[in-house]
């Protein structure tokens, strides 16, 4: 991954970011506003090849070039809430937060260009007899020639405005400057003179003239967050929302930081780190993967897991706050798979938030949203794109009800996973190294503790028929013996390699590693008195009874000591 790069909110918070979220906005710890992501002390300077877009009440204007947007503030005309866009799709900003727009030097007096404000006349006076919602005409050029140079665009645009805004302006002055009057005169001062503004009026197919009139900068309406249409969510948000794969399962996940994956504990629970990969179907080609990632932290109470990985693909923004609101709309994007066996990669599922629950003494918010086996671990957003929760459980008894990590959990364990580093991290991995390995011994010690009981009856049944106890045992192994087989390439992938590795770790404590030792050799005991039983039915029951005792007494004490359980089909 590149280096990241120092940046600065104008409160003076620093912090650093990556290459590709330069230009972004992000929320500042200290003064809690909004700023700019640009190398500190070096001032923006889009290129030349960039356009802009400025909003007015509930008007668009644009598309401006740089020097003219610039060109714009010196003149008065972009007030610093003004809200402006770099691009036909980027988001909207307050032009005080553009670092470099605000405080651009001033152009050379000789390029500075006269700012008029066109507006068209009233519909009485209009030569036409045209009404408010008449079309002004193009100037021809050559009268714009001779009468002097085309008003700029933003001038243009601003022609378009009612003239109504000005009566409005000028009648509110007007009660002012007679309030002003009155007051004076009960003090016996002499009264002030009203206010006088002269402002550059241009008619159309006509020299310039100036009239005492009010032209206070054009109102801002308080513009909030864009609600998106799925369309749009799904354009700007599913790139960044990856397949978890492994190789007993798959799942979701989605980047919430640079280089920081969020997805289900469970997703992961069974399977080794070094065998998860992770693919993003619905970024360019070039990024999809698929990547391998390290683990950072696991919040086994919030059923939670954040992986590291090293990508150029950026995170999802997480909602500022979110209060529950019942039935607010919200939607989810994860890959679920199909009956086929296929997945549906980065599948879009809308719904509703239902209530609030609580699940072994965690905040849940349950969901109407149809949820399945594979989008554990996705991303549950709100009407404005925003991430406000993470898919993790479902109910299997019932459609269309499925459950989410809530925003203010989810934010209190990303702050956590970004603390963790060194050796804190190094135990996680192991420990979570453990967790797999021992959940797959202790389900092979069930398999094959079955098995044993499966032999143990065909025996004793042929001995009470009058047969050998070896014919029943014959009988048995047919039925059973492939089924241990595929049960035990599946349960133990990669365990016989990693199990005696694990004997050797120290992160793990003497205490653990003894009990790990306990568990492999239960394993391998009774995977050789099944593969390998003895013919003579007291010899096997011997055999049974003891390997039946071990495992379940090491199964009760990872669980008891380690918390490591394996919870019943």
């Amino acid at each position: 991954m590149t280096s990241p790069v120092p940046v600065q909110c104008s409160c003076g918070q620093r912090g650093t970011a990556q290459q590709f979220e330069l230009g972004r906005q992000r929320l500042c710890e200290r003064c809690g506003q909004q700023f700019l992501l640009w190398p500190a002390d070096v001032v923006a300077k889009p290129s030349a090849a960039a356009v802009w877009h400025l909003q007015v009440g509930s008007h668009e204007l644009g598309p401006f070039e740089p020097d003219e947007l610039r060109s714009f503030v010196h003149e008065g005309r972009i007030a610093p809430e003004m809200l402006v866009r770099r691009g036909t799709e980027g988001p909207w900003t307050p032009a005080r937060l553009v670092r470099g727009l605000l405080d651009a030097p001033k152009p050379p007096a000789a390029a500075e260009a006269p700012a008029r404000v066109s507006r068209r006349a009233p519909a009485a006076a209009s030569p036409r007899g045209g009404g408010p919602g008449t079309r002004a005409r193009r100037t021809p050029r050559a009268h714009t020639e001779r009468h002097g140079p085309a008003r700029s665009g933003l001038a243009a645009q601003l022609a378009k405005q009612p003239a109504i805004l000005l009566g409005l302006v000028v009648g509110v002055l007007s009660l002012v400057a007679a309030g002003l009057v009155l007051r004076a005169r009960a003090k016996g001062d002499a009264p002030p003179p009203p206010p006088t503004v002269v402002a550059k009026t241009s008619v159309p197919n006509g020299p310039d003239r100036s009239s005492p009139a009010s032209t206070p900068p054009a109102p801002v309406a308080p513009v909030g967050p864009v609600r998106l249409s799925m369309q749009q969510l799904a354009k700007s948000a599913s790139p960044s929302v990856a397949v978890v794969q492994g190789r007993r399962g798959s799942g979701s996940g989605f980047l919430l930081a640079p280089g920081l994956l969020a997805t289900n504990r469970h997703v992961i629970d069974d399977e080794l780190i070094a065998n998860v990969r992770l693919q993003f179907p619905d970024a360019e080609k070039r990024l999809r993967g698929s990547y391998g990632v390290g683990l950072r932290y696991v919040d086994p109470e919030l059923d939670l897991a954040f992986l590291d990985i090293e990508i150029d693909l950026p995170p999802l923004e997480l909602a500022a706050k979110h209060e529950f609101s019942r039935g607010a709309e919200i939607a989810v994007i994860g890959s679920p798979g199909a009956l086929d066996g296929q997945i549906l990669q980065n599948a879009l599922a809308r719904g509703l938030l239902s209530t609030q629950v609580q699940v072994e003494g965690q905040p849940y918010w349950q969901m109407d949203v149809a949820v399945n086996p594979g989008n554990s671990g996705g991303p549950v957003f709100d009407e404005y794109g925003k991430v406000i929760g993470v898919v993790t459980l479902k109910d299997m008894t019932k459609d269309g009800l499925g459950f989410c990590v809530p925003l203010g959990p989810l934010k209190q364990a990303l702050a956590r996973a970004k603390l963790v580093e060194g050796f804190e991290k190094s135990q996680i991995e192991a420990r979570h190294r453990l967790r797999v390995i021992a959940r797959s011994l202790i389900l092979a010690l069930r398999g094959y503790d079955t098995a044993s009981g499966i032999y143990l009856a065909a025996m004793r049944s042929a001995v009470a028929s009058g047969q050998e106890a070896s014919v029943g045992l014959s009988v048995a192994q047919d039925s059973v013996d492939e089924l241990m087989r595929r049960m035990d390439g599946y349960l133990l992938v990669d365990v016989r390699e990693q199990a005696p590795r694990l004997l050797e770790d120290k992160l793990l404590g003497p205490t653990t590693l003894k009990r790990v030792e306990r568990l492999y050799k239960a394993y391998s005991g009774i995977r050789r008195h099944v593969l390998d039983p003895s013919s003579k039915l007291p010899d096997f029951r011997k055999a049974h009874d003891y390997w039946r005792y071990e495992a379940r007494s090491v199964e009760q004490e990872f669980a008891g000591t380690e918390g490591i359980r394996v919870e019943s089909d």
